[in-house]
């Protein structure tokens, strides 16, 4: 299934959407060249604005990092749509999932259609992070998250910020 993610978020390109960035660069690969900057809100701080932007793939792939303009508004998610299906992590900490089915509506069209909704185990995070790092030193795996990619995360980052505002 090809999708074309989409990321909300708000306070900050570093601060929030570099997690949702390193998602992007587990699941696709990094992206080198084309990013369009859409626009720069309000962050954390001058040096963390949040900004919205596209990333586009080789392959067609479409990736939407829209920031949200309020800073003390907690919100993410991240909505995963393709042909054969959506996954959306909502506000509320969810996983959901949509199989695509017919529309009864609309004779001939097809719609996402809801089957399932788990929370998110936050709570397991830490210990099996702590768990990956003891088998690295114990040499029986390795490292899930190596420091690599938090570097190849904050040069994506500059990158960002470097590009200027797109003006259609």
């Amino acid at each position: 299934m090809r999708s074309n993610p989409t990321f909300y978020y708000s306070r900050g390109l570093i601060h929030n959407a570099s997690h949702y960035l390193d998602l992007v660069n587990w699941y696709l690969g990094e992206n080198k060249n084309y990013i369009i900057k859409i626009s720069e809100k309000e962050g954390l701080s001058k040096d963390d604005k949040t900004v919205s932007f596209n990333m586009i793939y080789s392959n067609g792939t479409e990736v939407r990092f829209i920031g949200l303009n309020p800073t003390k508004l907690s919100f993410a998610e991240i909505d995963l749509v393709g042909t054969k299906g959506r996954i959306r992590v909502n506000y509320k900490n969810e996983i959901e999932k949509y199989k695509v089915t017919e529309n009864k509506i609309y004779k001939g069209y097809k719609i996402y259609k809801l089957t399932e909704c788990k929370p998110v185990r936050f709570s397991s995070a830490l210990p099996n992070a702590v768990d990956n790092i003891y088998k690295t030193l114990e040499g029986k795996e390795e490292l899930v998250s190596p420091a690599e990619n938090s570097l190849k995360i904050f040069e994506l980052i500059n990158r960002i910020k470097e590009r200027p505002i797109c003006r259609i």
